[in-house]
């Protein structure tokens, strides 16, 4: 039975190529998502089905009065009698034991065993695997449709490829329809579990302000499926394979390490090796044997196929027991009868002596199993820890990035308003405005000298910096550009980034680990476009913004630096014109040089203005980066969430699990003790000559034989 991890995730996408940053919120159901799937589309498949293939017709077998619903032969002929072939009689029969039959979910998370006899389901209205394959088989025998219980190994929630199966886990049915068998399996089809909260604990929740992702218990969600209704033979392989190779319904047996090792291999196999082989003389003379006779024709061929399921050994044994038993009890020699049962007592002792190698076997694979548990939680920490470790250096950098912007920016407004108070020459100021002295000094006046010479020196150092100031502009026109085509890299980076994010989280919801590749494959891709593309490509833009702002406060001294040059040229000019007016070289420059000096102030603001609206741009991308780094953090939060619920569960899982075997176990051993006791009383009532007593006696003994434990 499939767990539906129901969880609510609140996810905001952002898109970097857009002016603004773009936040879509998303409430995210899986179990919704999955229920209004179904409705969408099952309609659809079901007229699909009916009309394409006539696998499976949903309209017929769905309901029945109650006077027929607690008796398996009634309902049968009820829901069979007016059909006309085998197929619509199957069909019949699966619609409505699974629209009526619930999955006994507290039945398969306890110990305790229990046998669910055909009719015992229709009066509980719930059962497990076993239960619901017995019901269908007992049901389609009784209406002439051949069909059996096929015990065999399922991947559930939990399998890991390459994991071990030491014992059949599940079980489903064979038909024989057309001369063809063919597989179902009502457990799948009847619904699924899910650990969605229900609406009490959802109220719950809101009061106490809580979050609430899962359940405490997993329930059962009845959803109708029909895909499980005779599907393909190698399809239906992929998940579930019997216990006996003989019943995979096809020419070459699928090896047990092949079905173990995953879905692609198993493609491979069937491919390259394998066709459906769906009829065979010798499974219908299978199916016509009593249980105790299948037990004995398949033990040594099913213990082949796995040998760690030994249990199928002691089963053997315990039938051959019980033969030699009835036999001895039955032998007139008594003492011919004693030997004989002595054998048949060492039988069970020897199946005894199996289930107590299979304890330990159940013991090792216990701590094996919790081993990988823990290993599997340790493995996502480490991963989590070190993204989480990467994504908060990135957002303090990223913090530190944006705190050094803003600080720019409220420098820029304090230059700015200083700049504005200084006075800038004006062109209506001319040099015929400033008077000579009535007795002028002559040009090799060694003070004129002196300021002419300043005068010089100042204009080529003004020319020397006025390429620097070029050169800067072309620098942060550049580095800006390429900071442009970063961060449109990046934004796709981001965009994978988040999708494989997304999609690893998904899966983490839906009960996969760091050992399945829903969540291996994901998680891969993101550390290569994490690690090796998007982290160079974040440092390469910091790196760039660094440059830029560094290039800014360079520039913004620079023009300092020509705006007080030009202001001291001036100076020195009006002080020339006062002493000497007839070197006209000196005092020509005297209106070129307001020129400059007013086209260096509006350059100056110019630069103040570009130098805030880049910084305001690259706050804005850090802004977005920051949004980003969280929502990742948010999500490897929610894997958190997930993997210490899966951890919990998997725990619980395996407990169970380890308990069931060991009570299966038991059990066995527990029979076995009675068997050889009621041997023993049979054969001593027997040779006493209580003829009546003890051949009621052998009968009850032969009769509970016949039934599997």
């Amino acid at each position: 039975m499939t767990h539906t991890f129901a969880f609510t995730l609140r996810i905001e996408f952002i898109r970097f190529k857009r002016p603004q940053a773009l936040y879509e919120t998303i409430s995210f159901t899986i179990f919704k998502l999955h229920i209004l799937m179904k409705k969408l589309l099952t309609p659809f498949l079901f007229i699909l089905s009916i009309n394409l293939n006539a696998q499976i017709d949903t309209t017929i077998g769905c309901d029945a009065p109650k006077n027929v619903t607690k008796n398996y032969k009634l309902l049968a002929h009820h829901l069979c009698d007016d059909l006309d072939t085998d197929s619509q009689k199957v069909n019949a029969i699966y619609n409505w034991v699974t629209h009526q039959i619930n999955y006994d979910v507290k039945s398969i998370h306890r110990a305790k065993l229990r046998s669910d006899k055909p009719n015992q389901v229709l009066k509980r209205g719930k059962t497990i695997c076993g239960g619901y394959a017995d019901l269908i088989t007992a049901m389609c025998n009784e209406v002439g449709v051949r069909a059996l219980t096929i015990i065999g190994y399922y991947k559930d929630w939990k399998f890991d490829e390459g994991d071990k199966f030491f014992i059949p886990n599940h079980a489903w049915n064979a038909v024989m329809l057309d001369n063809k068998w063919e597989y179902l399996d009502a457990t799948a089809g009847a619904g699924y579990t899910s650990l969605e909260p229900n609406w009490f604990q959802k109220l719950m929740g809101k009061i106490n302000k809580k979050k609430l992702y899962t359940a405490s218990k997993p329930k059962f969600v009845k959803a109708y499926d029909p895909k499980p209704f005779l599907p393909a033979i190698e399809e239906f392989r992929l998940e579930r394979l019997p216990a006996d190779p003989l019943w995979q319904l096809s020419d070459t047996s699928l090896p047990l390490k092949v079905f173990e090792s995953g879905k692609k291999n198993i493609v491979a196999f069937n491919k390259n090796y394998a066709q459906p082989k769906q009829f065979s003389v010798k499974l219908s003379d299978i199916q016509q044997l009593k249980w105790d006779e299948r037990v004995l024709e398949s033990a040594e061929r099913t213990y082949a196929f796995n040998p760690r399921y030994t249990s199928m050994l002691a089963r053997k044994k315990y039938v051959v027991a019980t033969r030699q038993a009835v036999k001895a009890i039955n032998k007139s020699d008594k003492s011919a009868g004693r030997n004989l049962l002595g054998k048949a007592k060492k039988e069970l002792d020897e199946t005894k002596n199996i289930q107590l190698e299979q304890k330990k076997t159940i013991i090792n694979e216990t701590a094996l199993l919790k081993q990988k548990n823990k290993d599997k939680t340790a493995s996502f920490k480490k991963y989590k820890q070190k993204l989480d470790r990467d994504n908060k250096q990135k957002l303090s950098a990223i913090k530190v990035k944006r705190k050094q912007a803003k600080a720019a920016i409220g420098l820029i407004d304090r230059k700015r308003t200083s700049l504005k108070k200084k006075a800038v020459p004006n062109s209506v100021q001319t040099i015929s405005g400033i008077k000579t002295m009535s007795t002028s000094k002559p040009a090799t006046n060694p003070g004129l000298l002196r300021l002419s010479d300043s005068i010089l020196a100042r204009s080529t150092r003004l020319e020397k910096l006025s390429k620097q100031r070029n050169q800067l502009v072309a620098t942060i026109q550049n580095l800006e550009e390429e900071n442009k085509s970063i961060i449109g890299e990046a934004a796709n980076y981001y965009s994978v980034a988040d999708s494989l994010l997304y999609k690893e989280t998904v899966a983490r919801f839906e009960m996969n680990d760091d050992y399945d590749p829903e969540v291996i494959l994901p998680q891969g891709d993101l550390k290569e476009v994490r690690y090796s593309k998007l982290n160079p490509t974040i440092e390469k833009f910091l790196k760039n913004y660094d440059s830029i702002k560094t290039a800014y406060k360079t520039l913004l001294a620079l023009q300092t630096s020509r705006e007080s040059i030009y202001k001291n040229n001036l100076k020195s000019i009006e002080q020339y014109k006062r002493q000497n007016d007839k070197n006209k070289d000196i005092v020509s420059r005297y209106s070129p040089t307001i020129s400059k000096a007013q086209e260096v102030r509006t350059d100056y603001l110019a630069s103040l203005n570009s130098y805030e609206q880049s910084m305001k741009n690259h706050i804005n991308i850090f802004e977005v980066l920051q949004k980003a780094h969280d929502r990742e953090l948010e999500f490897t939060r929610l894997m958190n969430l997930a993997e210490d619920k899966r951890n919990e569960l998997e725990a619980d899982k395996i407990k169970e699990d380890t308990e069931w075997l060991k009570a299966a176990n038991k059990k066995t051993k527990k029979i076995c003790t009675q068997t050889k006791k009621e041997a023993d009383r049979l054969f001593k009532l027997r040779h006493d000559k209580k003829q009546k007593r003890w051949e009621k006696e052998l009968k009850k003994m032969e009769a509970s034989t016949k039934s599997d434990e």
